[in-house]
């Protein structure tokens, strides 16, 4: 549902990011709360946000619109982030290419 191995799974129930119910037999179930709880962190994930992040997120209140105003505040941090990290990748290619800049100049 969420394409996550039940190695994750149990790795989120460890850290305390998933809550979920066994039964008699000792299987995980998932109410809808899990659930929802795996939806954002799956997203989050994919998107390349940290676990402390992401409990930050989780941690927020869902109903107040907290939980989706701070989720976009942790992905624009991350592109701003990803935006640093490609312009100095630029900047060194256009370094590298240029044969008669030696890099340590």
């Amino acid at each position: 549902m969420f394409n996550l191995t039940p190695r994750a799974l149990r790795f989120y129930e460890e850290k305390g990011l998933l809550r979920t119910e066994r039964n008699e037999a000792g299987w995980r179930s998932y109410p809808p709360e899990a659930r929802r709880r795996l939806d954002w962190i799956a997203r989050l994930r994919a998107a390349g946000i940290s676990l402390p992040d992401i409990r930050d997120v989780l941690d927020a209140d869902e109903t107040s619109g907290a939980r989706a105003e701070l989720a976009l505040e942790k992905l624009a941090a991350k592109r701003e982030a990803l935006a640093r990290s490609l312009d100095a990748v630029e900047t060194l290619k256009a370094r590298l290419g240029d044969a008669r800049r030696p890099l340590a100049a």
